[in-house]
């Protein structure tokens, strides 16, 4: 009974600790980072740092540069180069149409203009979260046949991190290393499970957005 009690609960630990979310991911795209605020918010979980010399207000435009893939991009059966290049242009627009909306963009480096480089550091699709009632051995059975029918929903992820600097003088100004979460997609088996920017579309949208305001919002001093 002892030892059926423990096997049951090395189970339990390896389905909770499979299924977490690991969290924004750093992967080098920022050197030296500095010490960052983990928070969740509706987007998923973001790490940032914000200087206090971006909220003087002596910053009045942005100069973003353009979105990279870093590292050197690694497809896969899920995501493809072609895809991962789709993603990447959508992302670098969205970034640039929300900023428009709230700050002035310019052109060249100047004074009061702070510059800002991102980077698409991450794209998955992985398993939902399982609800605690399926760590019971019968339901991790059922669900892992789900699995092989292709049935279980897929958590959809992309790693995103940007450093804001001083577009003359290089001092850093802020620092995001973001992890948002989109809405679950059904998996269907097969060629058809894979991520397409139709996935993606909403969650880039809502990054962009969120990240513009909390920008706009600390070059204004709120």
């Amino acid at each position: 009974m002892r030892a059926r009690s423990f096997a049951l609960t090395a189970v339990l630990l390896a389905a909770v600790t499979g299924c977490a979310s690991t969290g924004p991911q750093h992967s080098g795209f920022i050197k030296d980072e500095p010490v960052m605020q983990e928070q969740k918010d509706a987007d998923g979980t973001v790490s940032r740092y914000v200087s206090p010399a971006l909220s003087t207000g002596a910053y009045k435009a942005v100069l973003v540069d353009p979105v990279q893939l870093y590292p050197a991009p690694q497809p896969s059966e899920k995501v493809d180069a072609a895809t991962l290049k789709q993603i990447q242009g959508y992302m670098d627009q969205a970034w640039r149409r929300e900023l428009g909306k709230r700050v002035e963009l310019a052109k060249s480096p100047g004074p009061g203009v702070a510059r800002v480089r991102t980077a698409l550091t991450g794209v998955k699709a992985e398993s939902a979260d399982l609800a605690f009632y399926q760590y019971l051995p019968v339901a991790l059975a059922a669900t892992a046949a789900a699995e092989v029918a292709g049935l279980r929903s897929k958590d959809v992820r992309l790693f995103v991190e940007a450093e804001v600097t001083d577009s003359l003088s290089g001092e850093r100004l802020a620092v995001a290393v973001r992890e948002g979460t989109g809405e679950n997609i059904k998996v269907k088996g097969g060629a058809q499970d894979k991520v397409t920017l139709q996935t993606v579309k909403p969650l880039i949208d809502q990054l962009a957005a969120s990240g513009a305001t909390v920008l706009a919002s600390s070059m204004q001093g709120r």
